[in-house]
């Protein structure tokens, strides 16, 4: 064949074409893409093993050959790792097309270092390669998904592993003049598995708030620090830090706390939307105060009556009493305040209902209506005088929503005081992020089925801890009766996530450090397309071995990473003590991601 190359070319693009394909799959189904490097990295050693075999096991290992290896190496595998976060974030659609233009940096730089030429049709080519680098992150105004630096960034990932594979491939360019095949491929090997544990490290990792930013106090306990507490994924209150402290080696804060119901916003929103309530015998277009003369009170009130002379008369006796609270002060100040209202009409049976029931009709009319209005504006010199009290409105509906919404916030408070104190997650985060719940629904007749299939799983795990460890025996009939279930759709598919916490004391057994021997057991569970829980971890213990097997206590889901995925959050109490650890739940696997964090 006159063109090997072409061949070679071609098979080449289709292997890398078909890989682009699935590059996503993992990470869009759960999988870590830092892990996804580290898997990419460990299978270039069967390659790697055969080539060195063809050549002859002979490595090249003179510095040019090390040095234009790992430049090679380097540049790759740092554009590779970029890659798997990219296409977790941005459209692979879009970006391998963008990867695909990175022999325009190996024509520049041939033609900048190695004084190579292009014709008029390569220059023309590259020129339209680079004036289409801005189409691919165009989107209409109302199609972007997202805006700011976020909806760039799978761009800027893109351009620069272009860049990176530009410049390997303009090396590899270099070293095939010295170098063969077999022994680049070897240095990218290397390269790539010496980058696994920088991989590691800069993603999917948390730190310590016990240890993070102390001086004295950890950052985490600073004072007027506000955190966000949730449950279920939704707002359930606001702690603000006051004073951080010290409690037998471990940090802790007491604070403020502002306990926060979902009835506080529709109330809220309700109330706004209300009109507020006018006084009978107001004009809605004429709101404005009036500003007169006390002397002026009877005219003026018969004016503002609607020409009613029964209402007349009661107004103006009425201004005129109040008129005279104050003797020291001229019979003519000026008073500002709003047109008077007219006094219900003579009580009669119809009458009698419509005051019961409508608010403007309350028994404040029968006092003075200056006194019965609150926020009535009033310009006056002197002292202020005393206010009689007001016998209280009916109350509204609104009334009635707020007591019941205080009457709810006492019982639980009350409740909460029962049962001596809840856990739960807390973030302390300066950004603006949309909270979504994590909450599985389940009816009672669901949750029941699920809670046998659970405990029917727990009892399994405890059987094999059991058989294996050669621990105690499980009385006859023995059945998990203290558990706790719940259930979280932790990634936005409707599909649940069940974990099940369970204590199983054994009657008559005695643990080795004295008191009661119990069994724990934690099972974490998705549904299969039947609708059967399968497991995916578990995790079992006992009395005497909470040193190598801590109990999981569970407090809640959390979304730790801002991105609207739960993952679980569970308190370990072993032999050494009591510590926090978090887990990241994948469809068929759940991995700990965090641990640390002591607990009194």
């Amino acid at each position: 064949m006159k063109k090997p190359w072409l061949m070679y070319a071609l098979v080449t693009t289709g292997f890398w074409g078909v890989w682009g394909a699935f590059a996503e799959f993992p990470t869009r189904h759960g999988f870590p893409e830092t892990l996804v490097y580290v898997v990419w990295a460990f299978t270039m050693i069967p390659p790697a093993l055969y080539a060195m075999h063809r050549a002859g096991w002979r490595v090249q290992s003179d510095p040019k050959s090390i040095l234009l290896g790992s430049l090679i190496g380097l540049t790759g595998a740092g554009g590779q790792m970029l890659l798997f976060h990219a296409v977790h974030t941005g459209p692979t659609y879009l970006i391998f097309p963008i990867i695909a233009l990175s022999p325009v940096i190996t024509i520049a730089m041939s033609m900048l270092f190695l004084k190579e030429r292009v014709t008029k049709v390569g220059a023309l080519g590259v020129a339209l390669a680079l004036l289409a680098l801005p189409l691919f992150n165009y989107a209409p105004a109302g199609e972007a998904e997202t805006s700011g630096l976020q909806g760039v960034a799978w761009f800027l990932y893109a351009l620069i592993i272009l860049l990176a594979w530009g410049v390997q491939a303009y090396f590899m360019k270099l070293a095939n003049a010295s170098m063969n095949a077999e022994n680049i491929f070897l240095y990218m090997t290397v390269t790539g598995l010496a980058l696994v544990p920088v991989a590691l490290w800069i993603d999917d990792r948390f730190y310590d708030a016990s240890l993070y930013g102390a001086n004295p106090e950890p950052m985490a306990l600073e004072p007027e620090t506000v955190y966000e507490a949730t449950f279920y994924g939704d707002p359930t209150g606001l702690f603000t830090v006051e004073t951080p402290e010290q409690v037998k080696g471990n940090w802790v804060a007491t604070g403020q706390w502002k306990p926060h119901l979902e009835m506080d916003e529709k109330l809220a929103q309700q109330k706004a939307k209300q009109p507020k309530p006018k006084p009978k015998g107001y004009d809605a277009n004429d709101d404005r105060p009036v500003l007169k003369r006390g002397g002026s009170d009877s005219s003026a009130s018969s004016q503002s009556s609607g020409g009613n002379s029964g209402s007349t008369q009661t107004a103006s006796s009425s201004s005129g009493s109040s008129g005279k609270t104050d003797s020291p002060e001229p019979s003519d100040r000026p008073i500002l305040k709003k047109p008077e209202p007219a006094p219900a009409p003579a009580p009669d049976s119809t009458a009698t209902t419509a005051s019961s029931s409508t608010p403007s009709a309350s028994p404040a009319s029968t006092a003075s209506p200056d006194e019965s209005d609150p926020n009535r504006p009033v310009l006056r010199r002197g002292p202020q005088p005393k206010q009689t009290a007001s016998a209280p409105a009916a109350p509204s509906a609104t009334g009635k929503q707020v007591a019941a919404m205080h009457d709810a916030q006492g019982k639980l408070m009350t409740t909460m005081a029962e049962l001596g104190h809840h856990s739960y997650p807390a973030i302390s985060d300066a950004g603006v992020y949309e909270t979504r719940s994590l909450l599985y629904s389940m009816d009672s007749t669901e949750r029941n089925n699920k809670s046998q299939q659970l405990r029917a799983l727990a009892m399994d795990e405890i059987g094999k801890f059991i058989a294996k460890r050669k621990t105690t025996a499980l009385p006859k009939g023995a059945a998990i009766s203290d558990y706790d279930l719940r259930a979280y759709d932790l990634d936005f598919s409707n599909s649940p996530t069940f974990v099940l916490t369970a204590t199983l004391p054994v009657a008559g057994a005695k643990a080795l450090r004295g008191g009661e021997f119990d069994y724990y057991v934690t099972v974490v569970a998705r549904e299969d397309i039947n609708g059967t829980p399968i497991k995916i971890f578990s995790l079992v213990s006992d009395s005497n071995h909470l040193d190598a097997f801590p109990q999981l206590e569970m407090i809640d889901a959390v979304d730790a990473d801002a991105n609207g995925r739960g993952d679980l959050l569970f308190r370990e109490h072993s032999d050494s003590g009591v510590s926090y650890s978090l887990y990241r739940v994948y469809p068929y696997d759940m991995q700990k991601v965090f641990e640390g964090g002591a607990s009194l």
